[in-house]
Parts: C-alpha cells; sequence; structure tokens
C-alpha cells in the first residue's frame, strides 16, 4: 500500500452504545464531512461519518493500548500517515466543513483573518 505523504490527525475514542455494547472508532477532524459530523473509520464499517452529538455523547478517549490494531489497520492498509491527537480543533472543524457549508467557509475564513491580526 502506497503511503500519504502528508500527516492525517486522527482521535481515537471508545463509542458505547444504548444497549451497551462498545466500539473503537478513529475519528479524522481535518478531513470533509457534512456539516455536523466528522468522517470516521471503524474495523467493521470502515470509512464513514458520524454526528458530533454522537461523538459528544457517546465516546471518550481510547488508551494507546486500545486502538493499537486500528491504527495499524489504518497506517498498513489504507496507507495513512497518522498524528494522534486528543480533541478537534475549530480550525478542524471548520476546514471539514469548508466544502460542505457556506458556514464552514466562513469560520475557516474567521480564523484566518484572526492568525494574520496576530502576525
Amino acid at each position: 500500500m502506497k503511503r500519504d505523504k502528508e500527516e492525517t490527525k486522527v482521535i481515537f475514542k471508545m463509542a458505547r452504545y444504548p444497549d451497551g455494547e462498545r466500539e473503537l472508532i478513529a475519528f479524522f477532524p481535518g478531513a470533509t464531512a457534512n456539516r455536523g459530523c466528522i468522517s470516521c473509520y471503524t474495523h467493521v464499517g470502515q470509512h464513514g461519518e458520524a454526528c458530533e452529538e454522537f461523538y459528544a455523547r457517546n465516546c471518550r478517549n481510547a488508551t494507546p493500548e486500545q486502538y493499537a490494531s486500528l491504527k495499524r489497520e489504518l497506517e498498513n492498509l489504507c496507507g495513512y500517515r497518522l498524528k494522534v491527537v486528543k480533541r478537534i480543533s475549530r480550525k478542524d472543524r471548520a476546514t471539514a466543513w469548508r466544502w460542505a457549508t457556506p458556514e464552514g467557509e466562513r469560520v475557516l475564513l474567521e480564523i484566518q483573518r484572526e492568525a494574520s491580526m496576530k502576525e
């Protein structure tokens, strides 16, 4: 498998469903997604999206031991160069939504404007 040249930010979470079942999920905070959603990957379903409400209410950070096999799968089978992070930044969210909505583009421009004023 050819490896990506650029790093991809990933957040590994353990999701808990109402029936008590648990599932390890890799979330990609900077990847393009529909507004209100986050791009994600699981062993079984592979690539998809999850709503932010599910992410916030049902998911907790996974330990390195818990996510080791999923990380290997993403790197070896999918070709990702991963950078593990702990949370979604405002900039990542805006970047992910910019193609999906005018709101995402507006927020990204606002962040870029704020950054240029600090320089």
